[in-house]
């Protein structure tokens, strides 16, 4: 049995995917690279805990760019080659759910730090 091939239009679809992941991830690793920049400044300035949690959420926005980048190039590669699509679609969707995997693990802690602070703060 051969492997299913996407049509033109669907595998236009799949590279709209991909981009968008693209400018996604990028825009996610922007926003912890500024967080980061400014936690720095901050030091000396602002409070301990402040800055500790801006480090905190800026390696995670890091790490969430970094995350969902990496399935982006199994789309592209569906939308632009053939032979392999449905194999490059399942390692992107297992390398998606290993990053939604991920960003459980990170956030999770964060937002009970985040009530933690806000429940219990001087």
């Amino acid at each position: 049995m051969s492997e299913y091939e996407l049509n033109q239009a669907e595998s236009k679809i799949m590279e709209k995917v991909a981009l968008r992941g693209r400018i996604q991830a990028g825009l996610l690793t922007i926003v912890g690279l500024v967080g980061l920049i400014a936690a720095f400044t901050m030091i000396g300035k602002g409070s301990t805990l402040g800055i500790v949690l801006g480090l905190l959420y800026s390696v995670l926005f890091i790490v969430m760019g970094v995350v969902f980048l990496r399935p982006t190039d199994n789309f592209l590669k569906v939308a632009r080659t053939t032979g392999s699509d449905l194999s490059e679609i399942m390692q992107g969707l297992r390398e998606l759910s290993q990053g939604f995997k991920i960003m459980c693990i990170l956030l999770i802690p964060c937002i009970l730090m985040d009530i933690f602070i806000s429940v219990f703060r001087p």
